[in-house]
């Protein structure tokens, strides 16, 4: 969790200092469910609306990405291992998770994620 706390709360502090317009949020939950709707949002932000058609099915098919692998040997493992195993984009729905509570994942004596975890998350438009 604290991980996730410092990097979250890193992105939002940058962002924050940022002119109006030059960030975008995406939650990725709601891109993977909808690719298509997403990335059509993002490459008309970017200003490549219109490349957005072959910008969109090579967004779908990363497995086709030169970087779609372990990588150089002086620079392996700059993605993550888990996506190299199988570099392929699989469309699903994420159910929303509960913030509030105890957590399976934490110990006995933990009851759930920290206010300043919660308040970052909220702002997310989670919870």
């Amino acid at each position: 969790e604290q991980l996730w706390l410092q990097i979250n709360g890193n992105i939002l502090n940058f962002t924050e200092r940022l002119p109006l317009g030059q960030s975008m949020r995406v939650q990725g939950e709601q891109l993977l469910a909808e690719p298509e709707r997403y990335l059509a949002q993002i490459t008309e932000w970017l200003g490549l609306s219109r490349y957005a058609h072959s910008a969109i099915e090579a967004m779908l098919h990363p497995e086709n990405s030169p970087y779609a692998c372990i990588g150089p040997s002086n620079a392996r493992f700059g993605n993550d291992p888990n996506f190299l195993r199988n570099p392929r984009y699989v469309k699903r729905h994420i159910p929303p998770q509960r913030l509030e509570g105890p957590l399976e994942w934490q110990s006995d004596d933990a009851q759930g994620f920290s206010l300043d975890t919660l308040a970052i998350a909220r702002r997310f438009g989670y919870g």
